[in-house]
């Protein structure tokens, strides 16, 4: 009995390649006669992870094939240097999401140092079209408050980008401060916070209409330095004076 049992289950080993017999274009494929690529040498392991030996071993496998006859079409696949993908365990491979194209950044906020807002104050900035940016904000003369509002023409997109500015600047003097002396910055202070005889001042407020030059970098990061020049005019009498200011901006 035991017998009768081997013998069928050799019969049915012996049958079973003919059950599932492969189609001609499988045993095309298969066939050592249609091979392209000479056999990978012997030292070559698939358990080892010997990147140096695949590459040297692939290119010369690449270079002993047969160049392919014109009717048939394969596609080639490049073999690439290990250098390509760093070192392996390490991060080779690293996705910056900082590094946005500034085009892509259209609000930012900081602070600015002197300028339209007399000593220190900070601002918005942000995108409407795609050379024109505008903004606002609100600072500090120490003795007087100050806001202002501004449009720049941006010349160039770039991470160093030179621009014109336009602005709008309020300046108003509080209660305790009613001798200019006691204003930063004075020299602007003492014209457009006129002093009257007797004490106090003609006016407690000052618009200030300014044009300005200046100039903005941009780390990758977002961000920004921002360096200008201005000329401030009151336009009550359209007395004047050069300033500058620098600020620090973040670009979202």
């Amino acid at each position: 009995m035991q017998k009768r049992n081997n013998l069928i289950a050799l019969a049915a080993l012996w049958l079973l390649p003919s059950a599932h017999a492969l189609s001609p274009e499988a045993m095309s494929i298969l066939s050592k006669k249609n091979r392209r690529l000479e056999a990978p040498p012997k030292a070559l392991r698939a358990s080892e992870a010997s990147v140096d030996l695949r590459y040297a071993s692939g290119r010369s496998r690449l270079a002993a094939t047969p160049t392919p006859e014109p009717s048939m079409e394969l596609e080639s696949v490049p073999v690439t240097s290990p250098t390509d993908y760093g070192s392996l365990g390490s991060s080779g491979f690293s996705f910056d999401s900082s590094g946005r194209d500034k085009s892509e950044r259209v609000f930012g906020m900081g602070f600015m140092s002197a300028g339209a807002y007399g000593v220190f104050g900070a601002e918005v900035d942000f995108a409407l079209l795609e050379e024109w940016t505008f903004g606002f904000g609100v600072g500090t003369g120490m003795d007087f408050s100050s806001w202002g509002v501004h449009s720049r023409y941006v010349m160039r997109k770039a991470a160093l980008s030179p621009f014109v500015e336009l602005g709008y600047a309020n300046w108003r003097l509080g209660k305790v401060s009613e001798r200019t002396s006691d204003a930063l910055p004075s020299y602007l202070a003492r014209r457009f916070f006129e002093p009257k005889e007797g004490g106090g001042v003609t006016s407690s407020t000052a618009h200030i209409l300014y044009p300005g030059i200046g100039v903005s970098y941009m780390f990758p990061s977002g961000m920004t330095l921002v360096g200008q020049a201005q000329y401030m005019v009151q336009l009550r009498d359209f007395s004047g004076g050069l300033t500058g200011s620098a600020g620090l901006y973040y670009y979202f």
